[in-house]
């Protein structure tokens, strides 16, 4: 039956209805109830036909079973119910809108919400128009690929702009909604708040772009001006000052600055302590924040009121309590920063602290640096000075002391005569040592390399001291290695002055067995052989806890050594130096008691023969001149002392 109701009653009243208005219930669409209790819907066709052989009216109704058909108009106002409310109520912004216009044609509150617009406002804008510009070219070019089926939709961070002018970040997929004939409908956009996300980013990328650049730079107060800049876009200001303290002032000057004219720079070029935000800021080494400054207003502020700031902020450049500066932002589009704006402002200006901290630290170093070597460099020119005039009365000491022993002289005076002499040696051995250590530290001591055989050098180093071997009855041995080339190419003066200093150490300290210098050639390389120069002796050796000071200047390993030995504790340190200014290296080696071993490596040429000495024509040898029968050559002696000058005559 058509109907719920099977009663007559309803029948009848069913059909009468039906006969008096046909057109109303023509079709008619209702649910019905199966045998098994089940439901289903029905579209019913009536019509109402006149019985000419009863006369009475009759129902000819025609049903069609629609339950599928209405299962799914229900399922999709369900669906568009909940996509309303979804949309409605999404945390996301979305937006519908016109495929050809970009024209909003449906946004939720978020969106308003992100946007800064009402629900009315939004609809009477684009797409674009909401864009910062240097975006919307990225979206044109999303958006016809998207309709030219390129693309099934895009996704995207993208900047929008506020109804208050302020910029913010939205993370955007768009997708385009088209018939069941492939047109466009609408488009589809859902927008996620990311600002703070890429605020975050922005913060730890200019604090990055900070430390590297205040780092790299040698003059960081140069690089403030760019540096600020960059912050101000991070922080959404459009002012900032830079000022820096002038010790020898007393006033702050101004090292950079921007968003004010020319005009008002040259104004605030010098300000003083106490004047102003930034001068308290300075004065009082605190930060300094004015916020809603056309409300509250501040006589400290009147500059940044005629520049429209509405709030503005001052941070001291603060180093282990000194005051270096001060770095400021304002801002003119709101009235208070945020805690995280404060924060980044901080960091930035204890970054830029840091770097200028370090700046004038370096700068008072290199000052310091070369006072140091202004100094070093007097105390060798005095050493120099005071050397030179000590060697010349000491030269004149033992020449004639030389002269005095060479005459018939008592024995006990003669014992006298020699300890002085021995005395006179020491000392100029001491005065030699100063000068060349002299010489070192002032950087003037130089290196000749020529030829020079190897044997004659070591042997000449060991005459030296022959006598004092006899005299106390200790060995003193050569050995020169097979491969060591016959002659080398190298300092030879500064190499003996360096084998004389280890021989004289080892046979100062040696009072039984022997004192040996070997010689050898190893570890050829393309341009130069390793030569080794060992000096080993079976002397008293070197306490293991003195060992760490061989090396000092003016140092020896037991201080009584100096007392017992003589010296001056420089040989080891000359020696060093003129080894390592060689290119060469020394080490040691030593067993309390049983002796010590010092061991020498420098990169020396083999040279294939010595150069010859012109032979003398001379008969006589002795003075190199050619006998030519005329008087004899005189020879001119320039001296201004006068022991000298009877010594040479």
């Amino acid at each position: 039956m058509p109907d719920q109701d099977s009663t007559g009653a309803d029948l009848f009243s069913l059909v009468e209805k039906i006969a008096s208005h046909p057109e109303q219930y023509a079709n008619v669409v209702n649910e019905n109830l199966r045998r098994d209790g089940s439901r289903l819907w029905m579209s019913w066709t009536n019509r109402a036909i006149h019985n000419p052989f009863t006369g009475g009216i009759e129902i000819l109704a025609v049903g069609m079973d629609i339950t599928q058909r209405k299962l799914a108009e229900d399922a999709l106002r369900q669906s568009e119910e909940q996509f309303r409310i979804m949309f409605q109520h999404s945390s996301a912004g979305m937006v519908q809108a016109d495929p050809a216009t970009g024209r909003f044609l449906r946004v939720n509150e978020s969106l308003c919400q992100f946007l800064g617009y009402s629900r009315e406002e939004l609809l009477q804008r684009t797409f674009f128009d909401v864009t910062c510009p240097e975006d919307r070219d990225v979206d044109r070019a999303n958006l016809t690929n998207l309709f030219q089926g390129n693309i099934s939709s895009f996704h995207s961070e993208k900047r929008y702009l506020r109804a208050d002018g302020h910029i913010v970040w939205g993370e955007v997929t768009v997708n385009l909604v088209r018939d069941p004939n492939g047109k466009p409908i609408h488009t589809m956009a859902v927008v996620l708040d990311v600002t703070d996300r890429k605020r975050a980013a922005q913060r730890q990328e200019l604090l990055a772009k900070v430390t590297a650049s205040l780092l790299a730079s040698e003059e960081p107060q140069s690089v403030v001006e760019s540096l600020c800049n960059k912050a101000m876009e991070v922080l959404d200001c459009q002012v900032f000052f830079n000022f820096l303290v002038d010790e020898d002032e007393e006033k702050l000057h101004l090292n950079a600055c921007g968003g004010i004219p020319d005009e008002q720079k040259r104004l605030i070029e010098w300000i003083d302590y106490g004047v102003a935000v930034c001068g308290c800021a300075a004065r009082d080494a605190c930060r300094i924040v004015i916020e809603d400054l056309p409300n509250i207003g501040d006589p400290r502020a009147e500059m940044l009121m005629d520049s429209g700031v509405q709030a503005f902020a001052c941070h001291p450049l603060l180093v282990q309590g000194r005051v270096l500066g001060t770095l400021s932002f304002g801002t003119t589009t709101r009235p208070r920063f945020s805690n995280e704006d404060l924060s980044l402002m901080r960091v930035v200006a204890d970054h830029v602290a840091i770097a200028m901290a370090r700046q004038r630290t370096q700068t008072e170093l290199l000052k310091a640096k070369e006072g140091a070597e202004l100094a070093t460099r007097a105390k060798g020119q005095f050493l120099a000075n005071m050397s030179h005039e000590l060697r010349t009365p000491m030269t004149s000491i033992l020449g004639m002391l030389d002269f005095a022993l060479q005459g018939d002289v008592p024995a006990e005076q003669r014992e006298h005569l020699q300890s002085v002499r021995k005395s006179a040696h020491s000392l100029l051995r001491i005065l030699n040592d100063i000068l060349d250590f002299s010489r070192i530290e002032a950087g003037v001591i130089t290196f000749v390399e020529h030829p020079f055989r190897v044997k004659d050098l070591a042997k000449g180093v060991l005459d030296l001291f022959d006598l004092e071997a006899q005299r106390k009855g200790i060995g003193l041995s050569l050995d020169v290695s097979a491969q060591t080339p016959e002659v080398l190419d190298g300092d030879e003066g500064r190499i003996r002055q360096v084998l004389v200093n280890l021989v004289g150490n080892a046979m100062k300290f040696t009072d039984r067995g022997d004192v040996s210098l070997r010689i050898d050639a190893g570890n050829p390389h393309d341009d130069h052989l390793e030569v080794q120069f060992e000096v080993r002796d079976t002397g008293m050796g070197i306490p293991e806890n003195d060992q760490h000071i061989l090396f000092t200047p003016f140092s020896q390993a037991d201080n009584s050594n100096s007392r017992r030995f003589g010296g001056a504790g420089l040989g080891l340190a000359i020696s060093r130096e003129m080894v390592v200014r060689m290119g060469g290296r020394i080490s040691y080696s030593s067993d309390p008691g049983e002796g010590s071993v010092f061991r020498v490596v420098l990169p020396l040429k083999a040279a294939a023969e010595m150069p010859e000495v012109p032979a003398s024509t001379s008969t006589d040898p002795s003075l190199g001149f050619k006998a030519t029968g005329k008087p004899s050559p005189r020879l001119l002696v320039a001296e201004d002392d006068f022991s000298l000058q009877k010594l040479m005559e």
